[in-house]
């Protein structure tokens, strides 16, 4: 199977103290390459020989405990993060929160967020908005890219304006797929 260089890490060693073959559970020692999804592999890259899939030795042990290795592979990492005292990124973004638009205050600012590896939107509040932008590290604001957007409640041309400035934003940004994700023009339209 073909894998871009950038969603691997190849030509990497271990000693034979660290891996065990997932299936046999006998250790491993050689070149080895991790996968964008944190799976390991034997060899220097994907195409070299018949890559067979690795497991940490402590990890090994977790899911012989009759754990699933999602659930394993969070432990794992968590476990060292307890150790090295390394506090774990926030995963949970708060909901965003709208004052009611008024005739005298006919535009509002949307805030949100996009993956750097995917075209996933998210609408988030001015504090998340804020926290990333400014590399918060309760955040793990690197695999998003914080962007704003003026949205008009009212006008007689609010359908057009709005559309407009999502197209823009998108420009901006550079946050292509925003004109596929916002599709309601005239949402909190007063």
């Amino acid at each position: 199977m073909y894998y871009p260089k950038s969603k691997i890490v190849s030509d990497q060693y271990t000693n034979g103290n660290e891996l065990v073959y997932r299936t046999s559970k006998k250790p491993y020692t050689g070149k080895y390459h991790i996968l964008a999804n944190g799976k390991l592999y034997t060899g220097t890259n994907a195409a070299d020989g018949v890559p067979q899939e690795l497991v940490y030795t402590a990890l090994n042990d977790y899911l012989e405990e009759g754990n699933t290795l999602n659930t394993a592979t969070n432990t794992y990492y968590d476990s060292i993060r307890r150790q090295q005292n390394i506090t774990p990124p926030m995963v949970e973004l708060l909901e965003p929160k709208y004052t009611q638009p008024t005739v005298k205050y006919p535009v509002l600012t949307r805030y949100f967020l996009r993956r750097t590896n995917n075209a996933i939107f998210t609408e988030v509040s001015l504090e998340d908005y804020t926290a990333i932008k400014n590399k918060d590290k309760k955040y793990n604001w690197g695999i998003y890219i914080p962007f704003e957007l003026p949205w008009s409640t009212s006008g007689a041309y609010i359908k057009g304006t709005n559309e407009r400035m999502v197209l823009l934003t998108e420009q901006r940004y550079k946050v292509y797929g925003f004109t596929q994700y916002i599709t309601n023009y005239t949402e909190f339209s007063i």
